[in-house]
């Protein structure tokens, strides 16, 4: 009786954990695809301009935030400004694309001048959840973020997510240094 209850016990959590994995975003092997967001920060700030197509074969990175959490957002696009910075002469490029429902776009615009003014290389914009991109690139919208290493169109890696902590950032760092190579 014991070892039954066990295995059901270890069956449940083993189902749980499977449960709380969220799968999100282009499979590594997949190609990115062109796509508008509005850019309010970076080199192509203030257009729609496509960034894999602006940037072609160079290494990039595309981090989707998807729950608002500003914090997630402050960590990621410093640690990517400072990748730019790092590989500039690899020609890396970075964007933080913001999933906002429309309601939230004027705070997202509002608070723009002080995203140009902290980084001054990586990209932030914005899509809407309805946005064609958002089912071109597989964003589950019930992921907090979802983030494509990439590099002559091609995932390279793919992060579900990342804590914005020292390991999860580290982790991406990695990932962009094999791209640089």
């Amino acid at each position: 009786m014991k070892k039954g209850l066990m295995i059901s016990g270890v069956a449940l959590g083993v189902a749980s954990m499977a449960m709380a994995f969220v799968n999100s975003g282009l499979n590594v092997g997949e190609n990115v695809s062109p796509f508008h967001p509005k850019h309010v920060a970076g080199a192509l700030k203030g257009t729609d301009q496509c960034f894999p197509c602006t940037y072609q074969n160079r290494p990039q990175v595309q981090a989707w935030v998807t729950n608002g959490d500003k914090a997630t957002i402050n960590a990621m696009a410093g640690a990517l400004d400072k990748a730019m910075a790092k590989y500039a002469g690899k020609e890396f490029k970075a964007m933080v694309v913001i999933v906002a429902p429309k309601a939230n776009a004027s705070e997202i615009e509002k608070a723009a001048p002080m995203m140009q003014k902290m980084w001054k290389n990586v990209s932030v914009a914005y899509v809407t959840p309805d946005n064609p991109a958002v089912s071109a690139y597989k964003i589950n919208l019930k992921a907090a973020n979802t983030v494509f290493a990439y590099k002559n169109w091609k995932v390279a890696e793919k992060f579900v997510d990342v804590k914005a902590d020292e390991k999860g950032l580290a982790a991406v760092g990695a990932a962009i240094e094999s791209l640089v190579k």
